[in-house]
């Protein structure tokens, strides 16, 4: 859910290294229509993300950022202007790796779990919902998604 004033970048870096600009859809998206209060689902439905071969580890890169992170953006408008050329995806990583050293704060707790669906009787047997991320941050939020594949 995407808050009124707050940029969403996420991508996803393939277990072949591949580079994939997730969200926004386009890289100039910011520049024509601001953040509002919307949700979104990604992939949308009915689509879904699928582990493929071969095995390795799939990073999803989440930032969040109360100004527009132009460089990125730049960036990243290069790269899908030419997905081909490996120092276009490296720089953009590069990028991506500067934002979140820049933002760092090991002593900042941002993240609370917060029950989503509570208590749910099925067949007898009680169920636990899930829990969903809340995320307070003031300037910046960033996380990588590590997953590992066999």
């Amino acid at each position: 859910e995407q808050q009124p004033g707050v940029y969403i970048y996420l991508y996803l870096l393939d277990s072949e290294e591949n580079l994939y600009f997730l969200f926004p859809k386009q890289a100039d998206f910011y520049s024509m229509t601001p953040p509002a209060n919307k949700k979104f689902t990604i992939p949308a439905d009915p689509e879904r993300f699928e582990l493929v071969p071969p095995a390795g580890q799939e990073k999803i890169y989440l930032m969040a950022s109360a100004e527009r992170l132009a460089d990125l953006e730049k960036l990243t408008a290069e790269f899908l202007a030419n997905p081909e050329d490996k120092a276009k995806k490296t720089a953009v990583i590069q990028e991506m790796k500067k934002i979140r050293h820049q933002h760092s704060k090991l002593s900042q707790i941002t993240e609370k779990s917060v029950p989503v669906a509570g208590t749910i009787r099925t067949r007898g047997e009680q169920e636990r919902g899930f829990d969903a991320i809340q995320v307070k941050a003031e300037d910046f939020y960033g996380k990588i998604l590590r997953i590992n594949h066999e």
